[in-house]
């Protein structure tokens, strides 16, 4: 993929921090870029689960979206919202 090598590199920083939360969200970031959704999820959920950020809510909506989960989509939307109303 295009984004590989940063992907390993955000690895390498998370095995070596394993709560390295901006890694995580990031290494998410570049595998919805790849567009593999199900591995950006993984790391997407974790950000959210650990932040109150509109912007991370929003994204993995997005990713649940391209999934087609629509349900998942639609509640994370509605919490990003919810945390940023403007």
């Amino acid at each position: 993929s295009k984004n590989e090598l940063a992907i390993n590199e955000y690895k390498l920083a998370i095995s070596s921090d394993p709560q390295f939360l901006e890694a995580k969200y990031n290494l998410g970031l570049l595998y919805f870029d790849d567009k593999n959704y199900a591995e950006a999820v993984k790391y997407l959920e974790e950000a959210c689960r650990k932040t109150n950020s509109a912007e991370h809510e929003c994204n993995l909506a997005l990713c649940y979206e391209r999934l087609g989960q629509m349900d998942k989509a639609l509640a994370g939307f509605k919490k990003a919202l919810k945390l940023e109303p403007h």
